[in-house]
């Protein structure tokens, strides 16, 4: 008993102290009657989520030393001005408290819900249909890939070789491309490609 308690003690201390960074989270809102929310924070980007499933860009931010610069980006919204706010993280509570925000919708939903962490260190596996790759053997040096979705900030492309060591890699813009690999010797290679919504690895041949 006193091993799993101490085990258990352990592990809340590891996840506490893993959690004090607002980046690479994410984290759970309510705010009754009012919609449950999930809000990733990616790196310097924010999505959310109704369900925690899906997520939709929402906006800019950049946070250090408990205060947040917040810019909205999604079309159509009403929120074009930059709001600014100190947060505070408490083990897995996160709060914020408006520095100035003439946006009200964002100051009430960042001050008035209950936000609590579920995940942190966010590496998701996008699914394996997000990038289609062909033709796989590669023919005459030249392969194609179809990506599901490109979304703000770096979307990045690197290849491995049979060793891991990195042997390409680029930061792509369009959901179609054409890569010329006709110097590459023949072999099996790994193909990552990142971007805010996770990560995914293929094997490529050629």
């Amino acid at each position: 008993m006193k091993k799993l308690l101490l085990s258990l003690l352990i592990i809340a201390s590891s996840f506490a102290a893993n959690s004090q960074n607002l980046q690479n989270a994410i984290w759970f809102g309510t705010h009754p009657p009012s919609p449950n929310l999930y809000f990733k924070f990616w790196n310097d980007t924010l999505f959310y989520s109704t369900s925690g499933g899906a997520y939709t860009v929402m906006s800019k931010f950049t946070a250090s030393g408990g205060q947040m610069n917040i810019f909205d980006i999604m079309s159509g919204s009403m929120c074009s001005d930059t709001g600014h706010y100190n947060y505070t993280i408490n083990g897995t509570s996160l709060s914020f408290q408006v520095i100035t925000d003439l946006c009200a919708s964002r100051r009430n939903t960042l001050v008035n819900y209950s936000w609590t962490l579920i995940s942190t260190g966010i590496n998701e596996q996008l699914p394996e249909n997000f990038i289609s790759i062909s033709p796989n053997p590669i023919q005459n040096g030249i392969v194609n890939l179809s990506l599901m979705q490109i979304t703000a900030g770096d979307n990045k492309l690197t290849i491995y070789d049979a060793t891991g060591k990195e042997v390409f890699t680029k930061i792509i813009s369009d959901q179609n491309i054409t890569l010329d690999l006709s110097e590459f010797q023949i072999g099996i290679y790994l193909l990552r490609f990142t971007n805010q919504l996770g990560t995914i690895t293929r094997k490529i041949i050629k």
